[in-house]
């Protein structure tokens, strides 16, 4: 770790989905600690990153030195940052999935990436999550709709830490899974779908606010092998 240069900077950024600025930062306080200093600044010098240690002379003269790495301290640097990049990145993909939970009432895609002794496994944008059994329908199983590389709208159960790793649990349940998935199909409004329930392997009410076409009200019938019927409400 004698130098940090900006490819190495870019890298670990990509690496752990932090912007520079947060891999920088946590690299400052990485030394802060590593060499008891205060305050730090950093500035780019031939495509390397040079960081001083500012600080206060008995003068009360505003003062910078240069951090030089010692050999010796290098694997106890790496170590300490590294622990802090996975640290934020896991804070930082958590507060996501808490706002997709607030702002999209936890409704995202992912892929059926196989089956396990529980559940299945699913591939989201936050990475592996898991379907339990327990919360998937039971006519859906019966249809084989959890086929491998399958894509499908999930709700999100709950999500925890365990061990140093984000836990995400599914569903596929909520109500609002089939409420997305029939917005998809229709060519209406978003704001003319006011609501969708379901009798689970019987029938599909689309409660909208104007007329859909026969070959929408077909597609989604074939799409879960059920009666669909569209009542129209004018407020």
């Amino acid at each position: 770790m004698k130098n940090a240069s900006l490819e190495y900077i870019k890298n670990l950024s990509s690496v752990y989905d932090l912007s520079s600025i947060e891999v920088v930062d946590t690299l400052k306080d990485t030394l802060k600690r590593v060499y008891s200093c205060g305050e730090i600044e950093s500035e780019t010098i031939n495509g390397n990153l040079v960081f001083y240690r500012v600080y206060y002379n008995r003068y009360n003269e505003l003062k910078k030195e240069v951090i030089k790495i010692n050999s010796k301290d290098n694997n106890k640097i790496k170590e300490i940052f590294n622990a802090g990049l996975f640290r934020k990145s896991l804070k930082k993909t958590l507060q996501k999935i808490k706002s997709k939970q607030k702002y999209k009432k936890g409704i995202i895609s992912g892929e059926i990436m196989g089956r396990t002794r529980n559940g299945y496994s699913v591939l989201t944008e936050f990475g592996n999550a898991f379907l339990p059994f327990s919360n998937a329908l039971i006519s859906e199983k019966r249809k084989k709709l959890f086929r491998p590389k399958r894509s499908l709208y999930f709700h999100i159960h709950k999500v925890y830490i365990e061990r140093g790793n984000i836990k995400i649990i599914l569903d596929r349940t909520s109500n609002l899974i089939i409420k997305q998935e029939v917005r998809d199909i229709l060519s209406i409004p978003k704001e003319s779908l006011i609501g969708v329930s379901r009798k689970e392997g019987i029938e599909i009410v689309l409660h909208t606010k104007e007329k859909i076409s026969k070959e929408e009200i077909k597609e989604i019938s074939r799409r879960y092998k059920e009666k669909v019927k569209v009542e129209i409400r004018q407020w």
